[in-house]
């Protein structure tokens, strides 16, 4: 399984499990908790998105834009920080609901992990030294 592979799978997990969330929250806490849940999973699931993409980038030591991809991590997390600050202090998102939208995509990387980390991809190049190679 290559990394936008696995990077898909997490992000339909996240939505299925985000989708969950608020509606669980809708009917216990309301329509507010519902939308904050969906706000927590939407910004989640594009901020583990985008961190997939920028280490992908980071780590490929043939890649001239590793050093801008540095950077703009960097400034990922300060906007992310910044925007989440801005949504829970000024009450604009319920924060026990937007926490639990956010831990969609946490149980979403657990259960892909689990579930579909070992499989392989008929595609990928076979590794050095492994046995299912050999005739």
């Amino acid at each position: 399984m290559n990394a936008n592979n696995l990077v898909q799978r997490v992000v339909l997990t996240s939505a299925a499990l985000g989708v969950l969330s608020a509606a669980l929250m809708g009917f216990y806490y309301g329509w507010m908790s519902a939308l904050s849940s969906g706000v927590g999973t939407v910004l989640a699931v594009a901020n583990f998105a985008l961190l997939a993409k920028l280490a992908v980038t980071m780590l490929d030591e043939n890649n001239p834009g590793r050093k801008r991809a540095g950077v703009f991590l960097g400034i990922k997390f300060i906007a992310l920080v910044t925007i989440v600050g801005v949504l829970v202090i000024n009450n604009i998102v319920r924060g026990g609901a937007f926490m639990a939208g956010v831990s969609a995509v946490v149980a979403a990387i657990t259960l892909v992990g689990l579930f579909n980390g070992t499989s392989t991809d008929p595609t990928d190049p076979p590794k050095q030294g492994d046995s299912s190679s050999a005739n």
